[in-house]
């Protein structure tokens, strides 16, 4: 028992500093989407899995299970026409942006 406990002990620094990035990416936002229209801040979307906080003209989102192009064409579908949408800070390609618009609520 001692020794399972010292071994914990050893191992959550290590586990800490694995799981540390990931976490602090979801927390700032693993989904980065601008929209066309502005959103009120503080207003929050839910499409599929995924919770989006909005920010003036722009949605946060953490990770998804799903591929990022669905997460988009989701997120358009409840919001509307995305003009940028990253995942990690990488630009989602113009033909997976032109998917996920392709799916986006029409709005007045």
């Amino acid at each position: 028992m001692a020794r399972t406990l010292a071994a914990l002990k050893l191992a959550l620094p290590f586990a800490l500093m694995i799981a540390g990035p990931a976490m602090a990416q979801s927390a700032d936002g693993y989904y980065h989407a601008v929209m066309e229209k502005p959103a009120a801040p503080g207003s929050h979307v839910v499409s599929s899995d995924v919770v989006w906080t909005a920010n003036g003209t722009a949605y946060d989102a953490s990770v998804s299970g799903d591929i990022p192009k669905r997460v988009c064409a989701t997120l358009a579908q409840k919001t509307g026409t995305i003009t940028g949408f990253t995942v990690e800070g990488k630009p989602l390609s113009a033909d997976d942006l032109a998917y996920c618009n392709k799916h986006a609520r029409k709005t007045k």
